[in-house]
């Protein structure tokens, strides 16, 4: 059997963070997180945002154009 490991690197989002209480929210991220320690494909840390509340909404999109500035089409 093969094991298919991805180049390519991804960043872990979890959103809806408002709907949770945040005590909850860092426990799961830090959870999220350690199980995906050996995945070196993973961008750390993972990111929060809720677009309800605004929570996370800038840094996620300061990301997301840094990434764009890479991609080649």
């Amino acid at each position: 059997m093969h094991l298919f490991i991805s180049k390519t690197k991804y960043q872990i989002v979890l959103t809806k963070t408002d709907t949770v209480f945040p005590i909850d929210v860092a426990r799961r991220a830090m959870q999220i997180e350690e199980s995906l320690l050996p995945n070196k494909s993973v961008i750390q840390p993972l990111m929060m945002a809720s677009s309800k509340s605004g929570a996370g909404i800038r840094s996620l999109r300061t990301v997301l154009a840094n990434v764009a500035r890479f991609v080649k089409i």
